[in-house]
């Protein structure tokens, strides 16, 4: 017996226009009856496929590759296209629960913003990279920083914007100020970026790494111009005189942290 798109497509819970997809696709193929306007006739074979390329779109398949399992009879190619898949998901998966750990942190930290507002301690900064591209106003990248700066953007949420300045121009209102993407050593161990067969490719290998070191931290409120009205940050000052704030962008009415 064969069926209508609407009704196949009622059935599955899609559109026509998904179905028509599949069909240009080459997923299926349906049949078209004389006599009657061009209408599109799908058996249960062809529903059976449609199931199976749903199946396939949820484990994340893209279109072509779902033509591909369908119409194949190579068992080795299966298992192998099935294998490609799991690692994929498990890198995704391992990205997520990066990226939980990550927020979490986040939230840890913005939790005690309020009673860390305007204290000062003695602290050992972490340890982190970081690829500087302003000089005040102005773009200080190398050519090959620039072709890299992309990837550094692209680790996101891990990588956050990180300020430099000097102390005494920090305290004249002048702007010496660096601007750049850091990442914390914790962060890009954990991502994998510290693996000795990814040095050449990484993207750490045209930043710059500071080590820990004992510094004086606080956090601050000052007026900036542009929304929000305020923001609040961390400001870590090391024995050499110069400051730098490892920051984390939230979305909140304070949208920083270290």
């Amino acid at each position: 017996m064969k069926y209508k798109i609407g009704t196949v497509a009622k059935l599955l819970g899609v559109s026509p226009e998904t179905l028509r997809l599949y069909e240009r696709s080459g997923i299926l193929t349906s049949e078209r009856k004389d006599g009657e306007n061009g209408y599109r006739y799908y058996s249960r074979l062809d529903i059976t496929a449609l199931l199976r390329a749903r199946t396939y779109h949820q484990y994340g398949f893209s279109m072509k590759e779902t033509e591909s399992l369908i119409n194949t009879d190579d068992v080795d190619f299966v298992l192998e296209e099935y294998r490609a898949r799991a690692r994929t998901l498990e890198q995704e998966i391992f990205l997520k629960q990066q990226t939980l750990r990550f927020l979490n942190q986040v939230c840890a930290i913005l939790e005690k913003l309020p009673e860390e507002l305007w204290t000062i301690r003695r602290e050992i900064s972490p340890a982190l990279f970081r690829l500087e591209f302003m000089k005040g106003d102005e773009l200080i990248l190398e050519p090959e920083q620039q072709k890299m700066f992309p990837r550094w953007v692209s680790l996101a949420p891990f990588v956050f914007p990180s300020q430099r300045n000097g102390w005494d121009a920090l305290l004249n209102g002048r702007d010496e100020s660096y601007s750049a993407l850091g990442i914390l050593e914790e962060d890009a161990r954990a991502l994998g970026l510290l693996d000795p067969d990814s040095s050449g490719s990484s993207p750490l290998a045209c930043g710059v790494r500071v080590p820990p070191r004992e510094c004086l931290y606080t956090v601050v409120v000052f007026p900036v111009r542009t929304p929000p009205a305020s923001a609040i940050w961390p400001i870590w000052r090391n024995t050499s005189g110069s400051t730098a704030s490892p920051w984390r962008e939230t979305p909140s009415a304070a949208p920083s942290c270290p």
